[in-house]
């Protein structure tokens, strides 16, 4: 899926509401968390050396499967209530 290597949002940005510990990390509330999902889309640890590489059978067996059951490194739509409005017909 071209969505992997050119993603219609490449970064994902929310608001922390309240503080959170991320292992050794403390967020405190009230800041802006960048999620950069275009990083993870072409991390070669995450898709292997062919990572800039054009290859639609990597989702040949869905998406839970190239991504080895780690979904979250897959955004191309963002996530959550707020996510693209037209990835449910993008991916038809």
């Amino acid at each position: 899926m071209r969505l992997r290597l050119y993603p219609p949002v490449v970064s994902i940005i929310r608001t922390v509401e309240k503080e959170v510990t991320l292992g050794r990390l403390i967020v405190p509330a009230n800041v802006e968390l960048h999620v950069p999902n275009l990083v993870f889309h072409h991390d070669p640890q995450l898709w292997g050396e062919d990572v800039h590489l054009f290859k639609p059978e990597r989702f040949s067996e869905g998406v839970a499967k190239a991504t080895n059951h780690n979904m979250v490194v897959y955004l191309p739509f963002g996530m959550g209530p707020r996510n693209c409005v037209g990835s449910g017909a993008a991916l038809r």
